[in-house]
């Protein structure tokens, strides 16, 4: 291929204070839409061209063929040159890199040549690619159901967690080939989770709740879920810590559940912001010590003072408020911002 300047076409996050590359002990995790460091992008370019480095090729030539289609945090300058990314991609999958071979499948299925594409996704598995494995399963049409299940079983091994999920869902729904399997579901959103998939995570809690009959298991995999964004595990999550047989103030984990619903309600879930406006229109008239209302103590022209930290605990009097910190809500209180 003719020598290209990498300040042009490629990005690293320089991850190695190597004098010779950029490679790393984990080639894979190098980010080529991370930090522009010029010097690095020099390194990049002689490894692709003069030592034919397969990872160096990949990244390349994957920066190349999207140079101009795909935004990253720095400017690209020069054009897109799809003939010299492919050709760095195909360097790099005959020396055997997983990742060159599933972005050359990719190419070949944007130009309709959906036989290359398969067998290439195939070889991209058989060295370890685990969403290439995802993918084929996608792919097979409905004639194919056993074929769709072993692909998405290697791919859940080598740790595709959509993969584990998908299994998961094919049990729960049941159908397609397959007999509905509730214990298999859980197996598999479980192994989804630990892979990190937050759909899984969710699935897994509705199961051991409606499955299992497991309260704590439920909780344990919903904040799983919630602590990675997914907004319907917030919102449940948060319903459960706030909900106290209808005694809402009396909940032990109630700033918890709180904080939660505010963090769905920001993520757009409708439900919790019509709770939330609900929860704060109820209670910001009631102290959470001694239960006292305001038309009761202090008259609806003055407000309640409410908790700074966790915004969802409110008091009629500085001494309700110390007096309810000393009896447990220290240990509950957490910062109330979405």
């Amino acid at each position: 291929s003719p020598a290209i300047s990498a300040t042009s076409y490629a990005t690293t996050r320089p991850i190695a204070n190597c004098s010779d590359c950029v490679r790393s002990a984990a080639p894979d995790t190098v980010d080529i839409h991370g930090y522009y460091t010029e010097d690095l992008q020099k390194r990049l370019d002689r490894n692709a061209h003069e030592r034919e480095y397969g990872w160096a090729q990949y990244f390349l030539g994957g920066s190349i063929i999207s140079a101009g289609k795909v935004a990253t945090p720095t400017s690209w300058v020069g054009v897109r040159d799809e003939k010299l990314g492919l050709e760095l991609l195909c360097g790099s999958t005959k020396k055997g890199y997983p990742r060159a071979v599933f972005a050359l499948a990719k190419q070949y299925r944007s130009v309709g040549q959906l036989t290359m594409h398969d067998s290439l996704m195939e070889v991209a598995l058989d060295q370890g690619h685990a969403m290439a494995g995802t993918l084929l399963g996608y792919d097979c049409q409905d004639g194919a159901k056993a074929v769709r299940y072993m692909y998405l079983e290697r791919a859940s091994e080598l740790g595709c967690g959509m993969a584990s999920f998908c299994l998961g869902t094919a049990y729960d729904r049941g159908g397609h080939g397959l007999e509905r399997n509730l214990t298999a579901a859980l197996r598999y959103y479980c192994i989804g989770s630990e892979q990190g998939e937050a759909g899984a995570q969710f699935l897994a809690a509705r199961l051991y709740k409606e499955h299992v009959g497991d309260g704590e298991k439920e909780v344990e995999y919903l904040l799983m879920a919630a602590e990675q964004g997914y907004v319907g595990a917030q919102e449940h999550v948060g319903k459960i810590y706030v909900d106290h047989g209808g005694e809402w103030i009396k909940s032990p984990n109630w700033p918890s559940g709180v904080y939660w619903i505010r963090r769905a309600a920001a993520g757009g879930c409708e439900d919790a912001a019509w709770m939330l406006n609900d929860i704060e229109e109820t209670t910001k008239n009631v102290c959470f010590n001694c239960g006292i209302t305001r038309t009761m103590r202090a008259g609806e022209g003055e407000r309640f003072g409410r908790c700074a930290k966790c915004r969802s605990a409110y008091y009629c009097s500085r001494e309700c408020q110390r007096a309810h910190w000393g009896t447990g809500h220290k240990q509950s209180c957490v910062k109330g911002d979405a």
